[in-house]
């Protein structure tokens, strides 16, 4: 399983061998610094994470006429070829198996026969594969506990799903329990932070916590 230094270093070494050819010319002065290197790694989760694989993706690009993305669709299935023949994967690509693996009834049932339920804690920062993964194991019949904060998201950079909690929730048989008492702030900062979430994007969110102890300052600085 390659960790994401490892896995970037590989697309380096992906880039050097096609050369700059292989990209649009206004990218080609790009192609060869860490930038570069890093922002494809993240298209390449962000494509697993929603489950395209090479194809869909230049299919996409040309009829979109995007040539920089047909021609990362053509670096992805480079990259997948070489991982296949080197026996190894990224941690997108091994949701994305997994997946395509529980299609499969033998593996379904060897997947219910081990295990007994699913528990997944902070279910608010998983991405869109992570929970059509619990889905998947939800829809074979294990029992799935999920908990989560709909008010936070800190992973929104790399693919946190701003509809995880009401997806998982969406699932057929969920029943959805709030805690309405509130322990990490206190009555002020908690009355600050949901006058700001009001003025937020937060689809799907419960309503405002009920702090558990009075008091407290809150103190804005404009520059």
């Amino acid at each position: 399983l390659l960790r994401a230094p490892e896995q970037e270093a590989r697309i380096r070494e992906l880039l050097e061998g096609r050369g700059p050819g292989a990209w649009p010319e206004e990218f080609r002065a790009a192609v060869g610094t860490r930038a570069f290197a890093r922002q494809l790694r993240e298209v390449l989760a962000r494509a697993r994470q929603l489950s395209l694989d090479p194809e869909s993706i230049a299919s996409m690009a040309t009829d979109a006429g995007d040539e920089l993305f047909l021609a990362a669709a053509g670096f992805i299935e480079e990259y997948l070829t070489v991982a296949d023949f080197d026996g190894t994967l990224d941690y997108a690509e091994l949701v994305y198996r997994t997946r395509l693996l529980l299609t499969e009834q033998p593996v379904a049932n060897g997947v219910l026969g081990s295990f007994d339920a699913v528990l997944l804690d902070d279910a608010h920062e998983s991405d869109h594969a992570q929970v059509g993964l619990v889905g998947d194991l939800a829809r074979l019949g294990l029992p799935v506990l999920a908990t989560g904060d709909p008010h936070s998201r800190i992973g929104g950079y790399r693919g946190a799903s701003a509809t995880a909690m009401a997806d998982l929730a969406a699932l057929p048989g969920a029943r959805l329990a709030h805690l309405g008492r509130g322990f990490r702030s206190r009555a002020a900062v908690a009355e600050a932070l949901d006058a700001l979430r009001l003025r937020l994007d937060q689809r799907n969110a419960s309503g405002p916590l009920s702090p558990e102890h009075t008091g407290g300052s809150v103190t804005a600085m404009v520059y």
